[in-house]
C-alpha cells in the first residue's frame, strides 16, 4: 500500500540560509509529492528548533512567508525524536570500515523496508547503513536519498502498487469511440497504462491529476484519479495543443520543456 512508504525529512538550516528563495519551495514540492502518494513523512523536532533558531526571516504572519511554508511542510508530518547511532558501511573486504553518521534526520530513522530520506544536500543514492544499539545489537538498513522530483518519482514508482488504468467509454481508444465533445484517448489501452506508470502531478498543488507527454502524438495525456476505492483506478485522455496553456499546469510544461521544442 501507499502508506507503506516512509520518508524522513532532512531540514538543513545552513542550506536554507545559502539559498532562502528556493530551498523551502523545493522541499515543499517533494513533500507534497510524497503526500499525494499517501506516504508517511517524519521529521525531527531538533532540526526544526535549529531551523527556527538560526533563520531570522521565518515570519508566519502572511501566507507567502517562508515561515508559513515551513508550517505547511510539517503540517501532516509526524515528529520522530528517537536517536540511534548509525554508521555508513564502507565495504572493502578485510579493509571494511564504518563511518559515523551525524545527520540528525538519519539518527531518527526507524528500520522499515521502504524508507527514503528527502534531502537537498545528501548524495542521491541507495546505501547500506548500520543501526548499532550495543556491542551485540545491530541492524542493517538500506536507505535511499532523494533531492529532486525525478529521483523521488523513480523511487516511489519502484515501491508502490502499480497504478491501474481504466479505459473509459467517454474517451474511447486510439482516437475513436469517444463521446461527442469529449477529449479522445489517442493511444491504446496498453500505451496509456505505460504512460500512467510514469505520470507526474502538478508540483504546485495536491490535485488528483497526473500528466505525461506522448512523444508519438506530440501532446500531453492527462489522468484523473477515480477515488479512494479498492481498485485505485485512473482514466485518461489527450489534450489538444491549443488547450495546453489553459489545461496543462505551467510546472508540467516546464518539466517536459525539452520535449516541446
Amino acid at each position: 500500500m501507499y502508506e507503506d512508504l516512509h520518508f524522513y525529512l532532512d531540514l538543513n538550516w545552513e542550506h536554507y540560509v545559502s539559498n532562502p528563495s528556493t530551498y523551502l519551495k523545493q522541499i515543499y514540492q517533494l513533500v507534497q509529492f510524497a503526500y499525494l502518494h499517501k506516504a508517511t513523512v517524519f521529521y525531527n523536532q531538533s532540526q526544526v528548533d535549529d531551523f527556527n533558531k538560526n533563520c531570522t526571516d521565518l515570519d508566519t504572519n502572511f501566507i507567502q512567508s517562508n515561515g508559513n511554508l515551513l508550517s505547511l511542510i510539517l503540517d501532516d508530518a509526524i515528529v520522530k525524536n528517537t536517536h540511534s547511532f548509525f554508521f555508513d558501511v564502507n565495504f572493502a573486504q578485510e579493509n571494511t570500515f564504518l563511518t559515523p553518521l551525524k545527520n540528525i534526520a538519519i539518527s531518527s530513522i526507524t528500520p522499515h523496508p521502504k524508507l527514503s530520506l528527502i534531502s537537498l544536500y545528501e548524495k542521491e543514492e541507495t546505501k547500506t547503513i548500520l543501526n548499532v544499539r550495543s556491542n551485540f545489537e545491530f541492524e542493517k538498513i538500506q536507505i535511499n536519498s532523494c533531492g529532486e522530483i525525478k529521483s523521488l518519482i523513480e523511487w516511489i514508482i519502484a515501491n508502490i502498487p502499480k497504478r491501474k488504468f481504466n479505459l473509459s467509454a467517454k474517451h474511447g481508444e486510439n482516437g475513436a469511440g469517444h463521446w461527442k465533445g469529449e477529449s479522445p484517448l489517442l493511444c491504446s489501452f496498453i500505451d496509456a497504462q505505460n504512460f500512467l506508470d510514469n505520470a507526474i502531478p502538478d508540483f504546485n498543488k495536491s490535485a488528483k491529476q497526473l500528466y505525461n507527454f506522448d512523444d508519438r502524438h506530440k501532446t500531453f495525456i492527462e489522468f484523473y484519479y477515480e477515488g479512494d476505492n479498492p481498485q485505485r483506478q485512473w482514466h485518461g485522455f489527450h489534450i489538444k495543443k491549443e488547450e495546453w496553456e489553459n489545461r496543462i499546469p505551467k510546472s508540467i510544461r516546464n518539466y517536459f520543456k525539452n520535449k516541446l521544442k
